[in-house]
């Protein structure tokens, strides 16, 4: 990271600037995907006194072990969530068209 402090009259050119606009830029993504994952863990912890964890929102099942031990807040059993991806893509599809 340039620091405005590191260059000889304390200005950063535009290359600096770019940079350190691009570093900001990353910071500000992370920091939103932490946000999101903390609240999906968050929401997943509820369920355990509700005895809700594990099971899939959009069809009742049971999420597989493997799935939730790949992704402990998993919302959704593989194939529901790869029938919300598919929608999701073919949404996309129409709407770019």
């Amino acid at each position: 990271m340039v620091a405005q402090e590191d260059t000889p009259s304390g200005i950063l050119d535009t290359g600096d600037q770019s940079l350190k606009n691009h570093e900001t830029d990353v910071d500000l993504t992370l920091l939103e995907m932490n946000n999101r994952l903390l609240k999906e863990i968050e929401e997943a912890l509820i369920k355990l006194p509700e005895n809700r964890y594990g099971i899939c929102e959009e069809c009742g099942a049971e999420i597989s072990a493997g799935r939730l031990k790949a992704m402990p807040f998993a919302k959704y059993c593989v194939a529901c969530k790869e029938r919300q991806e598919l929608f999701e893509k073919i949404e996309k599809t129409r709407t770019e068209a």
